[in-house]
């Protein structure tokens, strides 16, 4: 179950085990998709793939081998010809750079289409500052793609945003819809 799994998490955490939120997303991604409630997970990291990820590494830790098996972990990786092979593999897990967004909206979006199961996938925007601005090609990108999820979880690890505004676009993607003041 999900809670004895997330105290595992915090034991580990509390050991000096390499786990934090990410781990804690993980855990609750993969519940839900183990009772059908998501039919796909997109990670949109603000590190590039190109680099050692941490979900990837993560996602293999966390997942045990079974699970692994049943969950195909893809990154969306080298030029965008190659992307776009990866996103039609259709991957459970999909890990791709917020650089992406905007060249590969129409690929990760099919992908999404395509993962609609029996219940739409779920996106995660880690390092949600990253789509703070509504005017930029980043911001746009994610409010348009967030169309094509049910789900939406944000995660940051910044402590304290520069305005109380910086989180207007970042809930605004996150709900689906705009956020009046």
């Amino acid at each position: 179950p999900l809670f004895h799994r997330i105290l595992g998490m915090i034991h580990n955490v509390n050991a000096g085990g390499n786990y934090g939120r990410t781990a804690l997303m993980i855990a609750a991604a993969n519940d839900l998709l183990s009772r059908g409630v998501i039919g796909g997970v997109l990670v949109v990291a603000e590190r590039p793939v190109s680099m050692e990820d941490p979900w990837k590494s993560n996602l293999e830790s966390w997942l045990d081998q079974e699970q692994q098996g049943a969950n195909h972990i893809a990154l969306a990786k080298g030029n965008r010809l190659q992307r776009n092979a990866i996103y039609n593999e259709d991957p459970t897990w999909l890990v791709a750079h917020y650089a992406q967004l905007t060249p590969d909206l129409a690929g990760i979006s099919g992908w999404a289409d395509r993962m609609v199961r029996q219940e739409p996938p779920l996106v995660i925007f880690d390092e949600s500052d990253y789509i703070k601005n509504p005017n930029s090609n980043r911001g746009k990108s994610a409010k348009s793609l967030r169309q094509h999820f049910g789900r939406c979880w944000l995660a940051s690890g910044t402590p304290a945003p520069n305005s109380p505004l910086d989180y207007k676009h970042q809930l605004a993607v996150m709900r689906g819809y705009p956020i009046e003041l």
